[in-house]
């Protein structure tokens, strides 16, 4: 042993001996095994917060899971009843087709058609006139049938900016005219007479002919107002019985 061990042997003796320091060591082995025991405290405290982290990752995953198939059940469901309102329009609007197609089927149809006439005769005191037939080449009768009609000499053919003149408000004939059936309407040219000349060349066709136009409206057989309107012009052949032709105007000719 060396004098400096000597020396210092007591000294640790002692200090080992003191019962302050036992004291203090008793302390810091208690603080230690307390820090232990917060450090294990803590291991088990984070270990459960992993496992409940863990366990709400897990949860919001089926969670968004379960989100995502009911946004996809609802996708299907929605564009299944899309498919169905389609479907549903599609056979409304068929039905209304098919429903607007007997109609026009079933509909009448009032249509003017060249007919007769008579052209001047001073000695009997007859003017031109024109008698067109009104027939119904519809299905089903047609109501509350009534027109309204002009007639004058014009000339042929008529120039472009054309047009008749305005006419009154139809007047009512008769209630009916069912299928096929026809009436003749009638108009006269208005004011003093021609003279012979021009009479004959009117008859003829030469230059100037006797025009008839007008408006005939009815009600079909499911209510709704129709209307026709016509205009054409007639002339006398230079033949035996001089027969009378026509031609249709390439204006006033319609019908709804």
């Amino acid at each position: 042993m060396t004098a400096l061990q000597q020396t210092l042997l007591p000294v640790l003796l002692a200090a080992v001996s003191d019962p302050e320091v036992i004291k203090l060591d008793h302390q810091l082995i208690s603080i230690g095994r307390l820090q232990s025991g917060i450090f294990i405290l803590q291991l088990v405290v984070f270990g459960i917060q992993a496992w409940m982290l863990r366990k709400t990752v897990k949860a919001a995953t089926e969670q968004s899971g379960d989100m995502k198939r009911s946004i996809n059940e609802l996708t299907r469901a929605a564009n299944a009843m899309e498919i169905s309102a389609k479907a549903a329009t599609v056979a409304s609007e068929n039905v209304v087709i098919v429903t607007r197609r007997a109609a026009q089927q079933m509909r009448a149809y009032l249509s003017v058609r060249i007919n007769g006439g008579a052209y001047q005769n001073r000695a009997a005191n007859v003017r031109f006139a024109v008698n067109p037939m009104l027939i119904n080449t519809g299905q089903t009768p047609a109501y509350k049938v009534g027109y309204v009609a002009k007639a004058a000499v014009l000339p042929f053919p008529l120039a472009d900016d054309f047009s008749f003149s305005q006419l009154d408000q139809p007047r009512r004939i008769f209630g009916l005219l069912a299928p096929q059936q026809n009436m003749i309407m009638s108009a006269f040219v208005e004011g003093t007479f021609f003279s012979d000349a021009e009479a004959e060349e009117i008859k003829r066709g030469r230059g100037r002919r006797v025009y008839i136009w007008g408006t005939v409206i009815y009600e079909d057989v499911i209510g709704e107002q129709r209307s026709t309107n016509f205009a054409h012009s007639i002339f006398w052949l230079s033949l035996p019985n001089e027969p009378i032709y026509g031609n249709y105007a390439d204006r006033h000719n319609e019908a709804s």
